[in-house]
């Protein structure tokens, strides 16, 4: 059998002892085997068990649903651990930056975050109810979760602890998350929302695909204060086609600004190919019909919104 060809699959192995074990697939060859582990032939590890390819009396690549393990090139996103609330409280709970745009704070203390880790982990059973700890070498990096509507889509949400801030953690995970939505889960809308001033989370969400679809005003309250909320959705493309993406040219520069009855759009050189671009490719591209663009994900601070459509 080849045991590579299921590395970071999900698998059901039955081993020669009578035992059935499922999980993502570790494929670690006999020269690794033999220095760790002083067995020289080549295994898999399935949730921390360590099978040798002679105790493998089959092996399977199965379907699975529901908040099971995915992995990106970088993280591991697992399911939530009784003890994951102490790790909880200490990155989330006690930094104040984290909660700058949320409204509470789960993690303030350790009892809460206890009674959060439990509650969360108690609701996997739930249909369409998923929560991810982002891992990185069993560290904590972040949290992303989704949940099922009524009318069939899902609201995500996601966060990353403040050391892990720009280094792409949270794209990577958002894109691993609905990919899995809406092609292994069948949910064909994913939507997410935040405070308009939230340019991070917003640039997060342009980069994995997402796009806006409304701004309320002062619909968003946080605390003592209020913002307006910006909504973003993401649709899956259809059967062999492939979302638009957007490419910007290093160094670009757009300021949308209104002069009496006019709008004036000024760029630089590379503003200028990378606008030509995304109007190319809203012309051409599957699954997309409309971009926005504002002083959050794209343009200078102060810009007016610039919304384009395709009328077909």
């Amino acid at each position: 059998m080849d045991l590579y060809g299921y590395n970071e699959k999900h698998v059901l192995v039955k081993t020669i002892y009578g035992d059935t074990i499922t999980g993502v697939a570790d494929y670690f060859g006999a020269d690794y085997c033999q220095h760790e582990y002083g067995e020289d032939e080549d295994a898999v590890i399935i949730d921390g068990f360590l099978i040798y390819r002679t105790q493998i009396a089959s092996i399977e690549e199965i379907e699975v649903h529901g908040c099971v393990e995915l992995r990106t090139e970088r993280l591991i996103l697992r399911r939530f651990r009784e003890e994951d609330a102490e790790e909880m409280c200490g990155y989330y709970g006690r930094d104040p930056e984290m909660w700058t745009y949320v409204g509470s704070n789960p993690y303030a203390a350790p009892e809460t975050a206890k009674e959060t880790v439990s509650g969360i982990i108690g609701r996997y059973g739930e249909d369409r109810f998923y929560a991810w700890i982002m891992d990185v070498d069993d560290v904590q990096f972040g949290i992303i979760s989704a949940c099922g509507r009524e009318d069939g889509s899902a609201e995500v949400s996601f966060s990353v602890n403040r050391p892990c801030w720009n280094r792409g953690y949270a794209t990577e995970a958002l894109e691993r998350v609905l990919e899995y939505l809406t092609e292994n889960e069948g949910i064909p809308r994913v939507t997410a929302c935040c405070a308009s001033e939230n340019g991070a989370a917003r640039r997060v969400m342009e980069k994995a695909g997402m796009r806006l679809i409304s701004v309320e005003k002062d619909a968003f309250p946080v605390g003592d204060r209020i913002y307006d909320r910006a909504t973003y959705e993401y649709r899956s493309a259809g059967k062999g086609e492939k979302e638009m993406e957007f490419d910007w040219v290093d160094g670009f520069s757009i300021r949308v600004d209104r002069e009496g009855d006019a709008v004036v759009i000024r760029a630089n050189r590379e503003g200028l190919i990378s606008l030509a671009r995304h109007l190319t490719a809203l012309a051409g591209g599957p699954g997309k019909d409309h971009f926005h663009l504002d002083q959050y994900n794209s343009l200078e601070d102060g810009s007016l919104e610039l919304i384009i459509d395709r009328i077909d």
